[in-house]
């Protein structure tokens, strides 16, 4: 089956700026899965709907309500996933991530977070790895400090490898 990018499937048209695919012109096909949909604004999605007739078409969307929500205006797939008009299937199992942090992960998901100042690295024979958890009552240029401090602690520990591990 084709797939394509949103905008491509709603036939952008970059010199007037709307998309092709509307009420006026919807997309044709029994079904439409939509994937990374937290990523998606209110904008698109709203010139996404339109583009589709929902008496013909079905509508699957994909994504992880627990991302962090599009660039642009919205949280789309967050409001799906918290109201009662949708049908839902949310799965609990993580299957993307390992380690710490995968556990971690699951733990911020629940409301808990473990401080600590360094982790072990995921090679023996590697130092530490710095780990810092920062919470919203320090100001935005505490904030910049603490990474900038962090990323230093990684490139002196690890050398020109850090560039490699290094993950902000």
């Amino acid at each position: 089956f084709p797939a394509s990018t949103i905008h491509r499937l709603l036939e952008f048209d970059p010199k007037s700026g709307i998309f092709l695919r509307n009420k006026e012109n919807p997309i044709e096909a029994d079904a439409v899965i939509i994937d990374e949909f937290s990523m998606v604004d209110i904008y698109l999605a709203a010139s996404l709907f339109d583009a589709i007739d929902l008496k013909k078409t079905a509508i699957i969307i994909v994504g992880d309500h627990n991302q962090l929500p599009s660039i642009g205006p919205g949280a789309i797939l967050q409001d799906i996933t918290n109201s009662n008009i949708v049908p839902k299937i949310i799965l609990e199992e993580t299957m993307r991530q390992s380690g710490e942090l995968k556990i971690n992960s699951n733990l911020i998901l629940q409301g808990t977070v473990i401080r600590k100042h360094s982790r072990a690295a995921s090679d023996p024979t590697q130092k530490p790895v710095p780990w810092l958890t920062l919470d919203n009552k320090i100001s935005s240029e505490e904030v910049v400090r603490n990474v900038e401090q962090i990323a230093q602690q990684v490139i002196d520990s690890w050398g020109e490898k850090s560039f490699y591990g290094l993950q902000f």
